[in-house]
């Protein structure tokens, strides 16, 4: 069982390491020419960008979570899971909207205007991350603090903020890396990042290897932004009780409190949602239903599927790597899942390169074997031209979500459970069903949901490695909006909306019910 879980991990090791392959030998020519011209400005505005975005989400999110869980006030119940609302809209279509009606708005800065495009899409990882770790925190802590008339933010700094650090800084490093890696906003506004940086040292000097060796840069500033955040874990532990007797009991907030809670909540749905979507049903209106053929139902079906599949797929994995870390099967398989949330700091486009390189000497070796010993001829790219190259990224990329955030969850359960399970013989398969499992449920569903939405949004990747004529709801809106054909993306900009809306509602509707049980108890 070791044996298989440590090859199993190995597989997902490799490709995200095989990127060191194509620094040798390095294009000192590019290197040269970039250090001479650009090579600061991509760090300077990615740096900025990043930390901007990255105070700005983790002050905003963390606030919103600590309003909703632990205040009452009107539209409380309606606003707890519409918050989540902005993270259906891909950046770069809000980026779009507003700028095709800027005459209408405040115009800014590209650079403030990016800040406050990125952080309205970016700040729900922070929201449901500190949501989900807040509503697990034992009242009899609150309720204590209360009792000794400690004021709502020293109880809110001296208890409920670390108690909730794993969570919160796991949800802020995730934002500083969607910043990072993201593409479609900055290269609209016209701001040079190593994203596109990338993508210009690529396409523009006809560099693979440039590029790569760019993405280097970027790929260890994420890397030390992770093992910062795992060594600071490491330094402490959290445990919380899983056996909760005691009823979570929300302040009731005065009428003024009330009125500013709820325009502080609203704020963000109404600019990051309400507007865009209002202007995408204009535009949808506007055309008409001649875009609604079969080609266009054909894409709705092809995206749920990949975006559902693929956020189970890396769900499983997530768990499982972050269960083999938390029991330590041995010191390998301890160590090599915290190498898992490096998947994540590949931008989309090195990835499928190296995904791409991998599966074809995969898809060689298959081959030898086909023709010299089964005598087997015409099995060519099985993996490269396949739908499995897309669930291998994915899984490579965004099992980083899953696994953080089970982790997060599971740092908080108490390792005598585990104990006590091998006490009476529970094997480590059924622990991991029967008990882990359980306790960490409400985060891996929030995990899916980020996936999913992730997966459908995702571009660099899915454009490159799916198989022929393999058409997404994104790809449809990136290529229609990129060429200023908003009006025609809006339809497949809404259905990217529609069923974020529906996951979102599911995902809020199921921790509302969770936290109605623990009062029940």
């Amino acid at each position: 069982m070791k044996l298989i879980l440590l090859i199993f991990i190995l597989i997902f090791i490799i490709p995200i390491f095989s990127i060191l392959f194509y620094l040798f030998p390095i294009d000192l020519e590019i290197w040269k020419h970039l250090n001479s011209t650009v090579l600061s400005t991509y760090i300077w505005n990615s740096m900025i960008l990043c930390l901007s975005v990255g105070l700005i989400t983790l002050l905003y999110g963390v606030s919103l979570a600590w309003l909703i869980t632990f205040y009452q006030f009107p539209l409380k119940k309606f606003l707890e899971w519409a918050i989540i609302l902005p993270f259906v809209f891909p950046s770069y279509i809000l980026a779009y909207i507003y700028y095709s009606h800027k005459d209408k708005f405040i115009e800014l800065n590209s650079y403030i205007a990016a800040i406050f495009i990125m952080s309205l899409s970016f700040y729900p990882y922070v929201y449901l991350f500190s949501r989900n770790a807040f509503a697990e925190i034992s009242p009899n802590l609150i309720n204590a603090a209360r009792i000794f008339q400690k004021s709502e933010l020293k109880t809110f700094w001296k208890i409920i903020f670390p108690l909730s650090q794993p969570a919160i800084f796991s949800g802020t490093i995730l934002v500083c890396i969607e910043v990072l890696g993201d593409f479609g906003t900055v290269d609209f506004f016209s701001i040079d990042t190593l994203a596109t940086g990338i993508y210009r040292t690529w396409f523009g000097l006809g560099s693979i290897k440039g590029a790569i060796q760019i993405s280097l840069t970027l790929f260890s500033i994420i890397a030390l932004a992770i093992f910062i955040d795992q060594y600071l874990k490491r330094k402490k532990k959290f445990y919380q009780n899983q056996f909760l007797n005691a009823k979570k009991s929300a302040k009731k907030l005065n009428l003024i409190y009330s009125l500013l809670a709820i325009f502080y909540c609203t704020f963000p749905i109404l600019i990051a949602f309400v507007i865009p979507i209002s202007i995408l049903l204009y535009n949808t209106f506007q055309i008409g239903f001649k875009n609604f053929d079969k080609e266009f139902f054909e894409i709705i079906f092809r995206s749920f599927f990949i975006s559902f599949s693929g956020a189970i797929i890396c769900i499983i994995l997530g768990f499982t790597f972050s269960y083999s870390s938390q029991i330590k099967l041995n010191k390998l398989i301890n160590i090599f899942p915290k190498f898992i949330s490096l998947g994540y700091a590949i931008p989309g486009s090195i990835l499928s390169i190296i995904v791409l390189s991998n599966l074809k000497n995969l898809d060689e070796f298959i081959l030898y074997l086909s023709m010299n010993i089964f005598k087997i001829e015409n099995i060519n790219n099985i993996f490269t031209s396949s739908i499995i190259a897309l669930y291998f990224a994915y899984s490579i990329k965004f099992s980083a979500i899953s696994f953080n955030n089970s982790e997060s969850a599971m740092k908080r359960v108490s390792p005598n459970l585990f104990w006590a399970s091998k006490i009476l013989g529970y094997s480590n398969k059924n622990t991991a069903v029967k008990i882990y499992f359980p306790l960490v449920k409400s985060s891996l569903i929030t995990s899916f949901i980020l996936i999913f939405l992730d997966i459908l949004k995702e571009l660099p990747a899915t454009m490159i490695l799916r198989p022929f004529n393999f058409e997404t709801v994104a790809i449809k809106t990136y290529n229609l909006a990129s060429d200023e054909r908003l009006k025609e993306s809006s339809p497949y900009a809404l259905i990217i909306v529609i069923l974020g809306i529906f996951a979102l509602y599911f995902i809020t509707k199921f921790n509302i019910y969770r936290l109605k049980e623990n009062k029940d108890e």
